[in-house]
């Protein structure tokens, strides 16, 4: 009997296990810092290795400065996702637990170039700070301008705060 107890126990401690194991496969913070907008897709792959999903989606408007209306269209894009949300986050937040994770998207325009990184860190289920960002102008169709975005860390930070988690 006591070893039928022991095995019940064990199966939702496995599941914990191997969900936070796969959740923990992640490329390196210098490797994520090193993945600049304007890179092909085999570029970022021979940096990050192969995503653990990947996502296509159809047309996509936004805001941008390159009309006057203030909207561009993109006819397709592609997502790698290099993290996941775990499974148990919702046992985390049941318990209140202060658990931290990282989610990181790398998002390509219809011209198969990287157009954004984007690193979040999440506390439980929900999203705490930015981590690190860059992104490519939606104006350049040469796909080689940065854009400037007011709210992204310095490079230094970024990189610290990136190693914190990857």
């Amino acid at each position: 009997m006591r070893r039928v107890l022991l095995i019940i126990a064990a199966i939702p401690l496995l599941f914990i296990a191997w969900d936070w194991s796969v959740f923990r496969s992640k490329p390196s913070a210098e490797n994520i810092m090193a993945v600049k907008p304007g890179m092909t897709m085999d570029e970022v792959l021979s940096l990050l290795g192969e995503p653990i999903a990947q996502r296509e989606g159809g047309r996509i408007e936004f805001l941008c400065r390159c009309s006057e209306e203030r909207r561009c269209v993109e006819r397709s894009s592609i997502s790698f996702i290099y993290t996941r949300k775990p499974s148990t986050r919702w046992w985390i937040a049941l318990f209140q637990l202060d658990i931290t994770y990282p989610m990181l998207w790398v998002h390509f325009n219809e011209r198969g170039r990287m157009k954004e990184v984007f690193v979040m860190e999440y506390v439980g289920i929900e999203a705490h700070r930015l981590l690190h960002t860059t992104k490519l102008s939606p104006c350049d169709k040469n796909d080689r301008s940065i854009e400037h975005i007011a709210w992204a860390a310095d490079n230094a930070i970024a990189l610290q705060q990136l190693k914190e988690h990857f």
